[in-house]
């Protein structure tokens, strides 16, 4: 028996009013926050200065760079790790073992969001086309002043909990981007209902579902193959890469006072 995710209809997406991320694509504008990162660093010049670590926000819509040519994901996020890396670059992280070199590419000036370039495109593989940007009906970014904390997304009827550190988010209004990391280890997907989950390391989807087989558990290596930066969003020589940076654009944020949706360990460890 496979555990088959059964998803809702994909969400229709609003047409955004902020000045700085306007469009009526149907999808996030790309430009505006993430420019904004670029021209205050510079390629190669870290997140910008007017980023802030500690937030607590509910987000109507999100969008990592899921679009049909697979490139909006460079233009979202900041440049973390203060490099501009190619393809041929020698002086970053090792990538993880079977991943190709196009991993460490950046995005426009040096932006880093492997999550948009990689883990879009299992998640659109995996739970349909959107499942970064339309199918994503809300979100919940909470970070302290270390720029640690929770990214909690729903794709209805799953609930995608992603533990980041190393966060700066930029806001103008109620829209803004987000540049993190997490690594592949704290990558973790449940329903709401705890009837099928995995960890990586952790209880299985066979565990999960209480006998079946197959499902999120057979993506777990492209996860770690997506690892492109250090987990404290430095990048060094000689070290395995250890984490995957995330770029996300966002609007409708409100400020957040609740509790993050509960995503029970359906094995109960």
């Amino acid at each position: 028996m496979t555990c088959t995710p059964r998803l809702l209809p994909a969400v229709s997406v609003a047409c955004l009013a902020a000045a700085a991320l306007a469009s009526c694509s149907g999808r996030l504008a790309v430009g505006g926050a993430s420019d904004a990162g670029a021209e205050a660093g510079g390629c190669g010049g870290g997140p910008p200065a007017s980023a802030v670590r500690a937030v607590s926000l509910a987000v109507a819509q999100v969008n990592f760079g899921d679009d049909p040519d697979a490139t909006a994901w460079q233009a979202i996020g900041f440049d973390l790790d203060g490099k501009c890396t190619t393809a041929t670059s020698s002086d970053v992280c090792q990538l993880a073992a079977g991943s190709p070199r196009a991993t460490q590419v950046d995005g426009t000036g040096g932006i880093d969001n492997s999550f948009g370039a990689n883990i879009c495109m299992i998640l659109d593989t995996t739970l349909g086309t959107g499942a970064c940007s339309t199918k994503i009906s809300q979100a919940y970014l909470v970070t302290d002043a270390t720029g640690t904390g929770t990214l909690a997304i729903r794709l209805a009827p799953f609930w995608i909990e992603i533990p980041i550190s190393g966060a700066y988010v930029a806001l103008d209004g109620g829209s803004g981007m987000l540049g993190a990391v997490t690594t592949p280890s704290s990558f973790w997907v449940a329903t709401e209902n705890g009837t099928a989950a995995f960890v990586e390391g952790g209880p299985s989807v066979s565990c999960a579902c209480g006998g079946c087989s197959g499902g999120f558990d057979s993506i777990l290596p492209q996860i770690e193959q997506a690892s492109d930066i250090l987990d404290d969003g430095s990048n060094t020589p000689y070290r395995p890469c250890d984490a995957i940076s995330i770029g996300m654009q966002f609007s409708g944020a409100t400020s957040f006072t609740g509790a993050l949706p509960d995503v029970p360990d359906a094995c109960g460890t």
